[in-house]
């Protein structure tokens, strides 16, 4: 920026006489102040590092672990993965690096048969809790698949269920589980006797429109409002606390969210299951990430609708129409080299000569015309 002051002479000629902003700050304090900025710049560089999630490794490929339309997916603190082979009617168990272990259920109403197994958790002790849907029952299994206990039939009175869908334990025990078709949460005990209920059908806060996933952080529940295309948060005891969300495709937008997961820090990992993506929240609702667009390949989605993260932050994806179960690793993306920040440091404090420099010839220009 230039200053022009206008100085009239006893001749009446006016004179201008240009002062250069940058000189009179002077040289050397212009060179200090570019140099902390390239400090300052440079640091801030060092230490944003940007995210992404790269597909690892798919199951379903293999002639022993193929799915059929599978639903939900857990994973124990061991890192082994369960995953509800819905049209299978079984329950499939891998290792945490992919492997195929073992595999139990089959279709009827027998212990240990399913009508149509949605929903799997797993407790603290390892025991493992299916949502069987169209027997509309929970069943109990240690985490070799032997039938330990079952609660739970059609109807909507205390401890009866309308299609369930979703399942989570707490670190008490304490046992959730979504009542879809009767746009409820139950809450049971470790044992499924029955403790209390909250949730009628609607759009208001603290109702639902046929609720599909939930998970447990701390002492909250994080339900998926299907219908109403929105997360809900609650205390354990059925306190609403917040929402968020409506129907669209923007960020923070969904269309019939289903499955839900949590991470070690508290993010929250949402199935946005008719965007073909998942979407990353902070525990207070606030976008963080999204990945994951409609297709076949690697990284993409066809109606992703079960989601899980293990404890080293690898985050499961349940693809129902693609029959595969997809893995993802946090990959951080690659950080400016020492070489990269050294050419950009240069070029910056060559630009800032070029201005001293460039300051000099104005001053000594005008000098002349104002001689």
């Amino acid at each position: 920026m230039l200053t022009i002051s206008c100085v009239y002479t006893i001749r009446g000629r006016t004179e201008f006489r240009i002062k250069n902003l940058f000189l009179s700050l002077g040289s050397f304090k212009v060179l200090a102040l570019t140099f902390l900025f390239v400090i300052i710049y440079s640091s801030s560089v060092l230490s944003a590092k940007a995210e992404t999630y790269e597909s690892t490794s798919i199951l379903g490929s293999t002639v022993d672990s193929q799915f059929n339309t599978p639903y939900g997916i857990a994973v124990d603190s061991s890192g082994n993965i369960y995953v509800a082979d819905t049209g299978n009617y079984r329950i499939q168990k891998f290792s945490s690096d992919g492997k195929f272990l073992l595999s139990w259920g089959s279709q009827g109403l027998a212990d240990n048969q399913f009508g149509s197994p949605v929903g799997v958790t797993v407790d603290q002790s390892g025991n493992v809790y299916v949502v069987d849907a169209n027997n509309h029952r929970i069943q109990k299994f240690t985490s070799e698949g032997v039938f330990l206990d079952k609660w739970g039939e059609i109807g909507s009175g205390e401890g009866q269920f309308y299609y369930p869908q979703a399942i989570a334990v707490d670190s008490s025990g304490y046992i959730y589980v979504v009542d879809f078709a009767n746009h409820r949460i139950q809450k049971f005990t470790k044992e499924g006797q029955y403790l209390t209920a909250w949730g009628s059908e609607g759009s208001a806060a603290g109702q639902f429109s046929y609720p599909q996933g939930i998970i447990v952080h701390k002492d909250s529940l994080y339900i998926g409002d299907f219908g109403n295309n929105r997360i809900q948060k609650y205390s354990s005891s059925g306190q609403f606390l917040l929402q968020w969300g409506e129907n669209g495709t923007e960020n923070g937008q969904f269309q019939y969210p289903h499955g839900l997961a949590v991470d070690s820090q508290g993010k929250i990992y949402v199935a946005d299951s008719g965007n073909n993506r998942i979407q990353k929240f902070d525990e207070n609702g606030t976008f963080i990430d999204k990945w994951g667009i409609k297709g076949s390949g690697k990284g993409q989605f066809d109606r992703p609708v079960g989601v899980a993260v293990d404890t080293a932050g690898n985050v499961y994806v349940v693809e129902t129409n693609s029959n595969r179960v997809q893995k993802f690793s946090l990959k951080p993306s690659e950080e400016p080299t020492v070489l990269t920040l050294l050419i950009y440091v240069l070029a910056v404090a060559a630009l800032a000569i070029v201005i001293v420099a460039a300051g000099f010839v104005i001053k000594k220009r005008y000098k002349k015309k104002l001689k």
